[in-house]
Order: structure tokens, then sequence, then C-alpha cells
């Protein structure tokens, strides 16, 4: 087995984790890529370096770049750590399959409705689950009853760019602002982890602890029977590859989960799906490899990116 993980950026505990698997696959080789040859993510033992092009950048030779480095490397399986490539490989997926090599990677309808708040708001009503109502001009928020709303970026990451509006008067509502319905609660982080075929293996809920520049520094591993129903529902309704990245707030008053985001690959919450023994990674490689992966996951315990605290 010979994986390439693209984009991998500071990500150090990513390659990490792919390194620790070599306890466990003999022969595997890992290919880290990125276009900054100084980023942290480069800077790991037992691993080989490759570089491309700045793939956000919409540069044309991407594509023909991870193809050489597939055929030159005999790489078996791709593995995207940002959104920005997931379109492109996902829309190449048979080109790589005719070389003999799997991209963990959705079909592209699904991604471009995971990534835009819009859709995904569309996604949520189709499929029944809850995500925060979205306005499409103020006189819909005069007759709304609810007293906040938040303005964010329509194809946004993370909390940045985030505003908290109490009486919208005058909101940009062109296609890269939309203007939401505020849920305040309780933060939580879900992965959902599909097979190469689609099928459900397993998931893992988090409660955010703590945060840092938009992405979850500590967080509590947990079990919750409404998610485990609800990881299953989305599992079988959306049909993904690999993993499924959600951010989740509960509304205590009403006693609702609410999915506030889906990247449909790898995020930042990953590290503590991980820690706490639910490999994701381990199971997806050797299933694709006809095996299985045994392992012992923990629950309410506390970890941040690295070390389990309690």
């Amino acid at each position: 087995m010979r994986i390439l993980v693209t984009n991998i950026g500071r990500r150090i505990y990513f390659g990490n984790f792919l390194v620790d698997l070599k306890k466990k696959i003999k022969n595997l080789k890992i290919y880290l890529a990125d276009d900054n040859s100084n980023i942290a993510g480069l800077k790991i033992k037992g691993v080989q370096n490759v570089k491309l092009p700045r793939v956000e950048n919409g540069d044309k030779n991407y594509l023909k770049k991870v193809i050489q480095i597939v055929k030159n490397k005999k790489i078996t399986l791709i593995i995207p750590c940002t959104n920005y490539d997931l379109n492109i490989l996902s829309l190449n997926k048979d080109q790589f399959n005719k070389i003999g090599c799997h991209i963990m990677v959705s079909r592209n309808d699904l991604i471009n409705k995971c990534l835009d708040k819009k859709k995904l708001y569309e996604l949520s009503k189709k499929y029944n689950f809850y995500s925060p109502k979205i306005f499409n001009n103020l006189n819909e928020t005069k007759k709304s009853k609810i007293k906040f709303f938040i303005k964010k970026l329509r194809k946004g990451h993370s909390s940045l760019n985030q505003k908290i509006i109490k009486k919208p008067k005058k909101i940009d509502f062109s296609n890269k602002y939309i203007l939401q319905e505020y849920i305040h609660g309780d933060e939580f982080h879900l992965d959902i982890l599909n097979d190469h075929n689609c099928n459900f293996v397993s998931s893992c809920l988090k409660k955010k602890i703590s945060m840092r520049f938009g992405e979850t520094d500590i967080a509590k591993v947990i079990y919750d029977k409404k998610i485990n129903k609800l990881s299953k529902k989305l599992s079988k309704d959306l049909k993904h590859i690999g993993n499924l990245d959600c951010d989740i707030i509960y509304d205590k008053i009403n006693e609702i989960f609410y999915i506030i985001d889906i990247n449909p690959r790898f995020g930042g919450g990953y590290p503590f799906t991980h820690l706490s023994g639910n490999n994701f990674l381990g199971k997806y490689i050797l299933n694709l490899m006809g095996r299985k992966f045994k392992e012992k996951s923990k629950t309410n315990k506390i970890f941040s990116k690295g070390i389990s605290l309690i």
C-alpha cells in the first residue's frame, strides 16, 4: 500500500497517525504533499515528501502533477486534507482508477452541497435532519419570530468572519454571504466513517471544550443514542466515501441537534476521534485491503490535540 496525502499543511498529527499504521501494515509507504516545502506537516520522520502546485489558485498543472506522482511512486490511495482539491479529484476519479489508484473522496454533487451552506440547508430538508434556517431577504427576517441571526460566508469554514445580528437592517444577500438563524447551545463535533463502497463503518461524537482560531483545541469524547442513530441515517442517505466531518450545536431548550457545517473529508476534529481509539484512518485503509481493524475505543475522556488529559 502506497498512500499520498495532498495538502498536508500543518497537520503533523495526521502524518504521525499514518506512520503509526506501519506497525499493522507491512511495506506501507507514505508520501506527504504540499505546495510549501517548509510547512510543518512535511517535517515528519518515516515519510517521503513531494511538492504540488497551489490548487486553490486554480493551477491547471495540479491534476497533471498528481497523476505524474501517482504513476512514478505507484500510489494506490490518495487522501485529500482540504476542501480545495476535493472537486478536482472527485471529477477525475476514473482517470486514477484506470492507473490503479483509489481516492478517498465522495461524489462531486455531494461535495458541492456540503460545502455550500445554502445547499446544505436544502439537503437537510430533503433528508429530514436539522440545520439552521436560512433567510433570502429582509422581509423574511421581519416575519420570523427568531430573535438573533448570524451572518456568515456562504462557502466559508470554521467560525471566522461571522457576525451575530439582533435586527438585520441591511445585509449583502449576494452569493458570498448568507443570513442564518442563530442557534445557541453546546458545540459538538461528529465524525462519520463510510467505507469505499459507501457503507457505514463507525461514528464518534466529541463535545467541544476549548476553541482556538476557529478550531477545537480540547474535546471530550462521548456517546449519545440520538447522534448514533443520526450518524447511520446520514451515512445511508448521503452515501459519502471516507470521513464526514460535522459541526453540531445542541439546542437544550428544544432538545434538538442542529448540523451547522459538513466537510466530506477528515477535518480539524479528527485527532480527538483517533486519540480515543477510533482509528478511522486504519479502519478505512485496512477495509480497502480486505482486512479488519481491531481497536478499543474510549468514551467520557477528555483529549487535547496530542494527549489524553483525563
